[in-house]
């Protein structure tokens, strides 16, 4: 199972990243800190979850 994080606070995301690595058959293939960097690597790597933090800082002017 492939898993893509997408989270803003980068100790957070080690850790799910440690938690998630840690079940058999799982491996976290991408990660992201901002929505716009995050769906161009969902889509480039087509994983089969995606862990999503809803309440994403806004994307700076030009970048949305």
């Amino acid at each position: 199972m492939e898993i893509f994080l997408v989270e803003d606070s980068a100790p957070v995301r080690a850790r799910l990243a440690e938690m998630l690595g840690a079940i058999p058959g799982a491996a976290v293939v991408g990660e992201a800190e901002r929505a716009d960097v995050a769906i161009r690597d969902i889509l480039a790597r087509r994983p089969d979850v995606v862990v999503l933090d809803l309440l994403l800082p806004e994307a700076p002017d030009g970048m949305q």
